[in-house]
């Protein structure tokens, strides 16, 4: 993708950066749309798909994104590479781990890296429930956007991230059923407030969560947190 092209798209979400990150952003969308046909990176086929949905949207709701410089931040369940990339370009001061169970995509998004010298980006292969011990209270800020619903990314996020730490999921309020809400609890977090979001600059959209206290002996097995996702829906 041409970088005038790639402008013009991020001018349509409100985006603005400076022209070596926007020409990083179009040499991913480039990859990703080079190497798709080979390893399945992404559903998304065209060009102007995968800059729209991969690098826009995953940009646009923490465009004002304001935290120390510093901060640890991980990516769960990154496929190609989003929201974990693009944040990494848009934010080179934090630290940005991505996981991912697949070692074809990760192996993709080390490669990108290590090529455009993205030496803020550090990717790990496996599956996050079985990882949590390794990494557990590691990171302030977790964020997730098509790995699973919230019921599932709370229960995994939540070991990942120190006391005071926060989980964005890419999700819309309307998945928070009053059970799932119960489980997020459990597990430590509680839903951030306005006052929150603002101070972090973070727009209305997506799921914000703070770590309030240590959720216990989490995450459990896959299958036991999947059958909880599954009843919390009835």
């Amino acid at each position: 993708m041409e970088h005038y092209e790639i402008h013009s798209l991020l001018e349509k979400y409100g985006l603005s950066f400076a022209a070596a990150q926007e020409a990083l952003l179009a040499a991913f969308v480039a990859d990703v749309c080079a190497r798709n046909r080979r390893y399945n990176l992404t559903g998304r086929s065209e060009e102007k798909d995968i800059a729209e949905e991969l690098v826009c949207r995953s940009i646009a709701p923490l465009k004002n994104l304001n935290v120390p410089r510093g901060t640890w931040a991980a990516d769960m369940g990154t496929g190609a590479g989003a929201p974990g990339i693009p944040l990494a370009v848009v934010f080179p001061e934090i630290n940005w781990v991505l996981f991912d169970s697949n070692a074809k995509k990760t192996s993709f998004i080390k490669a990108f890296a290590r090529r455009e010298k993205l030496v803020n980006v550090l990717t790990v292969t496996g599956r996050i429930e079985e990882l949590a011990a390794d990494f557990k209270d590691s990171f302030d800020f977790v964020v997730s956007r098509a790995m699973a619903e919230a019921y599932i990314c709370a229960e995994l996020g939540a070991p990942l991230l120190k006391k005071g730490g926060l989980l964005y999921l890419y999700s819309n309020t309307d998945a928070l059923s009053a059970k799932v809400l119960s489980h997020c609890k459990a597990c430590g977090l509680s839903l951030s407030k306005n006052e929150k979001r603002e101070e972090l600059g973070i727009n209305n959209e997506g799921l914000l969560f703070e770590k309030i206290i240590d959720g216990g002996a989490l995450p459990r097995r896959f299958s036991a947190i999947k059958r909880g996702a599954m009843n919390s829906r009835n």
